[in-house]
């Protein structure tokens, strides 16, 4: 690599100018790739009725909770063990029965204790990311038994940030 420009920095064979045009794209992309979540909740009707249109989605949803289950510790690929991961119900608040499953990731690291944010029978708010597993063929439920392709897809949300909702 010869150096010719007097006053020009070079960072690994590149001038100054051209990584901050690269700092500025990975800027940008960061920016794109944010999550967003709608701030009018969507129903979870309409999530259960037609899963695919939602699938790896940002959207905010609102309901009652049920059936509220801890889980035990996980394990990731790395070895790291997760803690305090639990599942729970989510009941459409216009009360007409469709329910969705919502998970909460375990804090993963050092052995951390922590509870259920929620209780069976709380309203809430909830950001969540939907999935549907079985979209393309089997797949795990969140308790790791397969669940095989029927005629509705296996339908869940994995809980970004939960708040409660006052009456």
């Amino acid at each position: 690599m010869t150096r010719t420009h007097v006053g020009s920095v070079f960072i690994k064979g590149r001038s100054c100018s051209s990584c901050i045009a690269a700092l500025f794209l990975c800027q940008i992309t960061l920016l794109m790739t944010t999550p967003t979540f709608s701030e009018e909740p969507v129903s979870i009707t309409d999530i259960v009725a037609d899963p695919d249109v939602y699938h790896l989605k940002q959207v905010t949803i609102q309901g009652v909770v049920g059936r509220v289950k801890e889980l035990e510790p996980y394990y990731l690929p790395s070895g790291s063990a997760c803690y305090g991961a639990y599942t729970f119900l989510l009941e459409d608040d216009s009360a007409n029965g469709a329910v969705l499953d919502v998970a909460v990731l375990g804090i993963c690291g050092a052995p951390r204790m922590r509870f259920p944010e929620v209780a069976d029978g709380d309203r809430v708010r909830v950001q969540a990311e939907i999935q549907v597993p079985s979209r393309f063929g089997q797949s795990r439920a969140l308790d790791g038994t397969w669940i095989a392709k029927g005629p509705e897809p296996a339908v869940r949300a994995i809980a970004k940030n939960i708040s409660r909702v006052e009456e």
